[in-house]
């Protein structure tokens, strides 16, 4: 008898399931603090959506922007972007929204509120600890 059609929820249930904590390997120098790297979020769960053949398409929203000016004196240009991602087995669909808001000098802050919206939403997805171990063995 074949095995029934497991329910996109279940399939992300596994995969988030087989994904444990996440160790800080980023360092932010100048504010002196240790953080999770968007990379080392997405490179944890990736494949294991891939493997039961679910997939994340983003859909990245207008952003809005903001100038302001620091103490010293720079300014700086806030990006605030929604992205709905869309999680889909190719049978059924779920819909996300996450925010990331970042700031630059220059032309990055699009791109840092990207990564920033990425990576949580990806930790939440996976309620992915920013430890390396999961300790779901302890009682």
């Amino acid at each position: 008898m074949p095995e029934p059609t497991k329910t996109l929820a279940a399939k992300l249930a596994e995969a988030c399931n087989e994904v444990g904590g996440v160790e800080k390997k980023g360092r932010n120098i100048q504010q002196s603090y240790d953080y999770v790297k968007a990379a080392d979020v997405a490179m944890a769960i990736r494949h294991k959506l891939f493997e039961r053949g679910v997939v994340i398409i983003p859909d990245e929203q207008e952003p809005t922007w903001r100038e302001y000016q620091t103490m010293k004196g720079s300014i700086m240009r806030e990006c605030t972007l929604c992205t709905v991602y869309n999680i889909t087995d190719g049978t059924e669909t779920l819909k996300f929204t996450a925010y990331g808001v970042a700031a630059d000098s220059g032309d990055k802050s699009i791109y840092k509120a990207k990564t920033s919206a990425l990576k949580y939403f990806l930790r939440g997805l996976g309620l992915i600890p920013d430890e390396k171990e999961d300790r779901k063995s302890v009682v």
